[in-house]
């Protein structure tokens, strides 16, 4: 059960630090703060890697760095500094060794401790700065947003343009930067990455053993960062083909009042397709270059190059996918087209056939307005003569009435003679 005895405001500056040892109950801060996602944890009491998971600290968008694998712990500080003290403190009495050795691959200390995952989520300035002194990071991290592999001499730098949100394919692109070493791994990102929260709770469920979190290496970090990347493109494309599926039978059914929502429909699922395939193919580029070229070998084990190319594969499946999507979209986007020339020749031809009815009225009609014309003029006229009598009136009734009989059996002779042929 957790205690709130002691309560206190979270503020920017807190520290909240896991450890892995125990399930022994902890302090929490529980009153209203700008920071609801944070849980204040004291030096002293400590929670398991399953709790830490379940409140979900790792996916808060405050400024924060997340520190795994080291003295098989996992803690979370709200500065590199905070955590670079940890990260000392533990190198000088545990490895023997400052952390300085990390970026040397023949430090003996480095190899005794265990591999080290450093998260860092917002840096600022100072955090970039202290990443190139203590780390030996040459690398310019800010520069760009694009999806890119680089060797340099002291590591292997990867950068990653993803989405934020897994929840909507139109969420806003993050990149996610990602320095590998021998010895360890730093991933940095200016807000939550649902990609992280998929590897920890990767991690938890296969290298979570007797309160310990053990981290196959640093290059099994950046594998299962790629492969939760793709992983939700592919669910992503799925969700794709069904969409296009259901569209192509909406396009058959759907009257004109909602072709409106059909045609919206065609142009976010588009756009959809052109922004997965805006997504995906560097990464191909990425995931090549690191199976491919042989430099690459000393910071990626031989079975890591094994699962990436699988994750290549299934990249490879992706953009077939999207290629397939693509092109019955183009069909469906025909069909519609097809089905809007049918429609318009239909309502074309139901108008011709009102309007030669009306033509076959007005020839039928034509006889007697002429009469009637005729005898209506203001002239002497014959019959007129005789004001009082009704012979001309009934003559001229009974003469436009025989005619239009005359007139609608011709027209209907006429018209059985058509449909016979």
């Amino acid at each position: 059960m957790v205690s709130t005895s002691r309560r206190r405001k979270l503020h920017h500056g807190a520290i909240h630090c896991v450890s892995l040892y125990d399930d022994e109950d902890y302090l929490i801060d529980d009153k209203p703060c700008n920071y609801p996602c944070h849980v204040q944890v004291e030096p002293s009491e400590h929670v398991t890697l399953a709790r830490f998971i379940e409140t979900e600290d790792f996916v808060d968008g405050s400024s924060r760095v997340l520190v795994l694998g080291l003295n098989y712990e996992c803690r979370s500080f709200m500065t590199l500094s905070d955590a670079w003290k940890h990260i000392s403190s533990v190198f000088e009495g545990r490895c023997g060794e400052k952390p300085e050795k990390l970026h040397t691959a023949s430090g003996s200390g480095a190899h005794r401790c265990e591999p080290l995952w450093i998260d860092i989520q917002a840096p600022t300035i100072k955090d970039r700065n202290l990443l190139n002194e203590h780390m030996n990071i040459s690398v310019d991290l800010a520069s760009g947003v694009l999806d890119r592999c680089i060797l340099y001499k002291n590591h292997l730098y990867t950068s990653l343009v993803v989405n934020s949100n897994s929840e909507n394919i139109s969420s806003p692109l993050e990149q996610v930067e990602i320095v590998l070493h021998q010895n360890y791994i730093i991933t940095i990102h200016a807000s939550p990455l649902f990609q992280l929260n998929t590897v920890i709770h990767r991690i938890y469920a296969t290298h979570y053993r007797e309160d310990k979190i053990l981290i196959p290496g640093p290059d099994w970090i950046l594998y299962a960062m790629l492969d939760a990347t793709v992983d939700f493109y592919s669910s992503v494309i799925e969700g794709i083909s069904s969409e296009i599926e259901n569209l192509d039978t909406l396009v058959f059914v759907l009257n004109h009042s909602e072709h409106d929502e059909l045609l919206q429909r065609l142009g976010a699922t588009r756009k959809n397709i052109i922004l997965m395939r805006r997504l995906q193919h560097p990464k191909n580029d990425v995931m090549s270059r690191m199976v491919t070229r042989s430099e690459v070998a000393r910071y990626l084990s031989k079975q890591t190059r094994y699962y990436i190319r699988d994750v290549l594969d299934h990249s490879g499946q992706n953009i077939e996918s999207l290629d397939h999507s693509r092109e019955a979209l183009v069909n469906t986007q025909t069909n519609y087209m097809s089905k809007m020339q049918i429609d318009l020749s239909r309502e074309t031809s139901d108008g011709s056939q009102y309007m030669g009815k009306i033509a076959v009225l007005a020839t039928i009609l034509a006889p007697n307005m002429l009469i009637t014309g005729l005898f209506g003029m203001n002239v002497t006229v014959p019959g007129g003569w005789d004001p009082m009598g009704t012979t001309w009136w009934w003559g001229i009734v009974g003469f436009m009435f025989i005619s239009t009989m005359i007139l609608m059996l011709l027209v209907r002779k006429q018209i059985l003679i058509v449909r016979e042929d």
